[in-house]
């Protein structure tokens, strides 16, 4: 699992510890945070059916939480669910 971190607190941490050293070291340590990636916090999932539904009866359910859902009308995409509303997980196509 990711741990989220303030980066401008991390610098300003960084910055109080290297004060005395050399300013190169401090530059070179805030280039290595600077471009660290940024970490995906949402979630993501993808509709489907379950196994004794088929599209005609509109029930999807949420690849993550397996909650069922039931639609009068077209599936997921076409409604516009791009998120599961019980889990809140963002809705991928797929693959």
């Amino acid at each position: 699992m990711n741990d989220l971190i303030d980066r401008d607190k991390l610098l300003l941490d960084i910055s109080t510890l290297v004060m005395d050293t050399e300013l190169y070291t401090y530059f070179s340590i805030k280039n290595l945070v600077m471009f660290q990636p940024k970490v995906d916090t949402e979630r993501h999932a993808h509709w489907e059916q379950p196994s004794y539904f088929d599209e005609e009866n509109g029930v999807f359910q949420c690849s993550n939480c397996k909650e069922e859902f039931v639609l009068i009308d077209g599936s997921p995409k076409v409604n516009e669910y791009n998120y599961c509303p019980h889990c809140g997980c963002k809705m991928e196509d797929e693959e």
